[in-house]
Parts: C-alpha cells; structure tokens; sequence
C-alpha cells in the first residue's frame, strides 16, 4: 500500500500571497549530465488573513514515469511560465531488494513520444526505476521531453520531474508524492536513465500554475523545506511567520491536523477582537470629533479574495475623493499595507439614507474588488 504524505499549511505572514508546492529533484544517473528541472505540484491562493486559512497537501507514494513533447526548445528550459503536460505514462514499480524496478522504452510513435508497453522490463536498482532510449529514437529537434510524474488531488496525472532529449530522452514522473521536482536533462543515444525519488518538498511564495517548469535551486532558496526522510513519521504543518520565515513541525497525521486547527482557531479569536477593539476605537472618535449625533456614521466594505497592495492603495483614495466630493468630512480611514478592516468614519449632513446610498455608489464604482458595502450610525443602527 503506497504510503501518503500530509502537509498542512497555514499563512500567518499578515499578507495574501500566491504559494507554490514542489518536490526536491529526484536523484537522476545516467542521463547523459543534462540539466534537471521541477515543475510546480499545486499552487494556491492564501489571504492575509493571520491563520484563518489552512489547506492541505496528499502527497501519495506512487510513481509514473511519463513523456511528452517540450512546448518549447529543450535547449530554453525552464524558460518563463512554460506549462509542461503528459502525453503518455506509465506506472512505475520502485526496485527492492531481489525485485528490480521498471525500466520503460521510449520510443517515436510518427512524430510523437510513447513507451512501447511490449518492451517494458524489470532491472532498475533498489529504489529507482528507468527510462531507456534506442540510439536513433528520435533527433533533438523534436522536442522530446520525461520524467517523473504523480497524481493530483483529482487523480489526473502530472509531471513532478522531467529531463530534456538531445538525442534519447528519458523522464521521470511522480505523482504528487514522492518525487522530484520537473526534472528536464538532455539524453545521449543509448543511455539508460536511472530514477531515485526522495521524499523531500518546498513550498514558496510563487505565483504560477500547476505543470510549470522551474529551478528548484533558485526557487528554493527561500521556500519551507519539509523533508520526511528518517522522520519515521507522514505529515508535517508548515506556517509561514510574520516577516516571511517559516515553522515546520512533524508528527503524525491525527497529531499534525488537530495543531493545524487548533492553531488556526486561536487566530480566529485573536483577529476578531482586534477587529472589535478597531471597531470600538473608531467609534470612539467618531463620537469625539463629531458634532452632532445624527452626523456620525461607520461606512465599510469586504476586499475581494486576492486583492493586492497595489489595488486598495488606489481604491481607498477614490472612496475618499467621492464621500468629499458630496460634501462630506471623512475623519478616518484604514491604513496600509493592508486596509484591512475597511472601515471609514464619516461626518456627513442630510438623511441617514442618503448618506447609504452614496457610500453604496462609491463601494461599487470600484469593482470587482470590493463588496458588501455597509452604512451604520452613530445609534449603530444598519442602513
């Protein structure tokens, strides 16, 4: 039974950023020394929310070995935002002591790179499996691409590690479990490369989609290292820290998910009360700068998942040239870098519903951004 790994994680940075999962590059021989790439496992949006919001990676000991036709020039990898996808797999077996893993024959089927399931035999090394080449497959120029791959959450299967051709290409693929990353090399005529996953994976602030090529060298410079090797255990929980370190603690599974909402739940609590003493302490100088009582109101709003820096700095400003724009005082308004609760208070004359409807108006002229716009008075009372 293949063995699954866990990884539980959890952004308490303070700021919403795009995180990356990637596996550590399989140990790779006989592949002729051309260079070895990853590609990104899983990718996912995390809000700035302090801890609120905690996913969970599978990671299934399970092994395919798999090619493809490069998108682009083997010879330009990893290249920028380059996507590589599966065209043909095959399970792999690990070799153990006394049983040899699968060795697989890559092979041009008119153009296009395939295993020939007929020619598939046992002799890889314990803990390996192999991807071998005929002396006159294909040429360099077409492209051909293999590696290590595994499945995703919905069972489709992607690359982990690849390697490039220049004559004979081999490739490795896990599935999401074990391997290395896109591992890309080009392969000499008649070598037989050997494939040795490692149960060693990152995660990184990186913006991309899932399938994209990279260097784990560089990428991983400054990502969560999470390395189950001798750990004698299956899951881990990673927190990113604020100012951008990180936490990494192992245990069992059970052990692991209940740290993970146990410590989620405590930030929960924490954010709501400061989001109730912001609250309080706004209302407070409302009531303390604030003629009359009539006069005083807490407009605010939701920013959308994923909104940046870049897009509220801009978008608090608009709302506050609109609510002076109808003749209002605005006395207070969130600060960066990251406006977050979006309250403003507001000295305004005229009716409460007026005053809602303008405060509405602006909220929706900025977009898709920012939501459920909201006006209290100063009896709280909602409009």
């Amino acid at each position: 039974m293949a063995t699954t790994y866990k990884i539980f994680f959890t952004n308490y940075s303070g700021f919403a950023n795009n995180f990356a999962f990637f596996s550590a590059t399989p140990i790779v021989t006989n592949n002729g020394g051309s260079p070895v790439y990853s590609n990104i496992i899983a990718s996912q949006y995390v809000p700035a929310d302090n801890g609120d919001t905690t996913f969970e990676i599978d990671v299934t000991q399970t092994y395919y070995a798999w090619t493809s036709i490069s998108p682009i020039d083997t010879g330009k990898l990893p290249g920028t935002n380059v996507v590589t996808k599966i065209s043909n797999s095959k399970l792999a077996t690990l070799g153990t002591s006394g049983s040899p893993g699968s060795t697989f024959k890559l092979v041009n089927s008119g153009g296009n790179p395939t295993f020939d399931g007929a020619a598939a035999t046992f002799q890889a090394p314990d803990g390996t499996f192999q991807i071998a080449s005929d002396p006159n497959a294909f040429q360099p120029d077409q492209n051909f691409i293999c590696g290590l791959g595994s499945v995703d959450g919905n069972g489709q299967r992607i690359p982990v590690a690849t390697r490039r051709a220049a004559y004979d290409m081999r490739r490795n693929t896990a599935r999401l479990t074990i391997g290395g990353a896109l591992i890309q090399f080009a392969a000499q005529p008649n070598t037989v490369a050997t494939i040795a996953p490692v149960v060693k994976f990152y995660i990184a602030q990186y913006g991309s989609q899932q399938g994209t090529v990279i260097n784990v060298s560089i990428l991983s410079n400054k990502a969560a290292e999470i390395d189950f090797t001798g750990k004698g255990v299956h899951a881990a929980f990673v927190k990113q820290l604020s100012g951008g370190g990180w936490e990494v603690k192992y245990g069992t599974a059970k052990a692991m998910h209940e740290a993970s909402q146990a410590f989620t739940a405590k930030q929960k609590r924490s954010l709501l009360n400061a989001r109730q003493q912001d609250i309080a302490k706004l209302m407070g100088l409302l009531q303390a700068n604030l003629d009359p009582v009539d006069d005083r109101y807490l407009c605010s709003f939701k920013w959308a998942n994923g909104t940046t820096t870049d897009e509220k700095t801009p978008a608090v400003a608009d709302l506050v040239a609109a609510m002076t724009g109808h003749g209002y005082d605005v006395i207070t308004q969130p600060s960066g870098p990251n406006y977050d609760p979006a309250n403003f208070g507001i000295s305004a004359t005229g009716s409460a519903s007026t005053v809602a409807n303008n405060w509405t108006q602006a909220v929706n002229a900025l977009g898709a951004i920012a939501s459920d716009p909201k006006t209290i008075d100063a009896n709280l009372v909602s409009k």
